[in-house]
């Protein structure tokens, strides 16, 4: 009765594994899986085998935005709030931008 089963699931994954014959993947080996009817260029493919944590890296970094959103925490913490404006402006002097995530083709 085991042996019968294990060749039966055997048998199921040898089908599931057929189904997937002939999906590319990246170099990273993140499978995408277009189920869409639009065939996907190579670029797009790369990116989307990135992954969903994947983001890409500011141009910019939004100091006006960082330094008022600590100003409004700091006014409302009863103590280190001198602390936390020394640290952020320290950060954001220390900060030397980022290295582009993605090619210009992508």
């Amino acid at each position: 009765a085991v042996k019968k089963q294990q060749q039966e699931k055997f048998q199921l994954l040898l089908k599931e594994k057929e189904r997937y014959k002939g999906f590319r993947t990246s170099t990273k080996q993140n499978v995408v899986v277009n189920l869409s009817r639009k065939a996907l260029t190579v670029e797009q493919e790369r990116v989307l085998s990135l992954g969903l944590n994947f983001a890409i890296a500011p141009k910019n970094v939004p100091k006006e935005d960082i330094i008022a959103r600590t100003e409004q925490v700091a006014g409302m913490m009863k103590e280190g709030g001198q602390k936390l404006r020394e640290e952020v402006s320290r950060c954001l002097d220390n900060y030397q931008g980022s290295k582009p995530t993605l090619r210009k083709s992508e």
